[in-house]
């Protein structure tokens, strides 16, 4: 994901850089505080305007901060003007310093899962045809047509970013894809333990309960994971890293086969993101910073 910057023209040009290195994807981030205070939109508009093939997504909306009524007509537009390359990225919202900046309550996991749940919903619902009423708790639609009709259907993939036992259920039964975000500490950090592959074991197995009992064809839905932590000995020589796991990166990386963490060198990362396909079902992984570094191995996995 290319960090924020006044330059727009410069921007776009790394945007091009990541699709010429063979990247599927460049997602968006949707923060206001933090150094990130990119608009989505905004931006998904720059990139798609700025390449030919490259996937637009974003990784992830914050569901309590806008209408889904409003987030359906963006992304709808969005993969017109695309001609089909956007991908709908929803979270419930979770960063507690972002809530208070904007003077929103942020209220228990339980009723931001509840109300993403209904923006779904709404969503789903004004991709198809004919007035939409909906007189949920949250959030309500009074006869309201969604336009435009996109080019991707039924509608753009849409993506449901978490890690506690509710998003991922809420992933089975309604994403396109699932994105797998492991949960964080006061502090921002995944402990190591949360990667353990016993535990994305759990989270995966939570995802096909929920997609199967929803009646959803097997592989529904696409499993993405982000890195939490990744530090590569490149064909140039030097090592580059990104951290958000506490501990020290070199230990963990070496010595525990924690799923999320990539320590080594290309062989190594390319041996173990097969085998997470292997035996998690995960098919698509969300890199985060530094796409130059991390180059390498798209080139080397890129297709298969």
């Amino acid at each position: 994901m290319p960090g924020p910057g006044t330059d727009i023209r410069a921007w776009q040009g790394r945007v091009r850089d990541i699709e010429a290195m063979g990247y599927g994807a460049v997602s968006i981030s949707d923060h206001l505080i933090g150094g990130w205070s990119m608009d989505p939109w905004v931006r998904m508009t720059a990139a798609v305007l700025a390449t030919s093939q490259l996937r637009v997504v974003t990784l992830v909306l914050a569901n309590d901060y806008r209408h889904p009524a409003f987030v359906h007509r963006a992304i709808a537009e969005l993969d017109l003007i695309s001609n089909g390359r956007v991908e709908l990225g929803l979270g419930t919202g979770w960063w507690r310093d972002e809530y208070a900046a904007l003077g929103i309550t942020l209220d228990p996991p339980a009723v931001r899962v509840e109300r993403l749940a209904e923006a779904i919903a709404v969503v789903k619902a004004l991709f198809a045809e004919g007035p939409v009423e909906r007189a949920g708790t949250h959030f309500q639609v009074r006869g309201l047509v969604g336009a435009p009709p996109a080019t991707q259907r039924p509608w753009p993939p849409i993506l449901v970013g978490g890690g506690a036992p509710a998003m991922l259920e809420l992933a089975g039964r309604e994403a396109d894809i699932a994105g797998i975000f492991p949960p964080r500490g006061p502090d921002g950090l995944v402990r190591p333990e949360a990667l353990e592959p016993d535990r994305m074991a759990e989270r995966v197995a939570k995802i096909v309960a929920a997609a199967g009992g929803a009646g959803r064809p097997p592989g529904t839905p696409r499993l993405q994971l982000s890195l939490l932590a990744w530090e590569l000995d490149t064909r140039e020589g030097r090592s580059v890293g990104h951290s958000s796991v506490g501990g020290e990166l070199a230990t963990l990386g070496r010595t525990r086969d924690l799923v999320g963490v990539l320590v080594g060198d290309i062989d190594d990362a390319c041996a173990r993101l097969e085998a997470w396909r292997t035996d998690h079902g995960i098919s698509e992984i969300h890199v985060g910073a530094d796409a130059r570094a991390f180059a390498p191995i798209v080139e080397r996995l890129g297709g298969r």
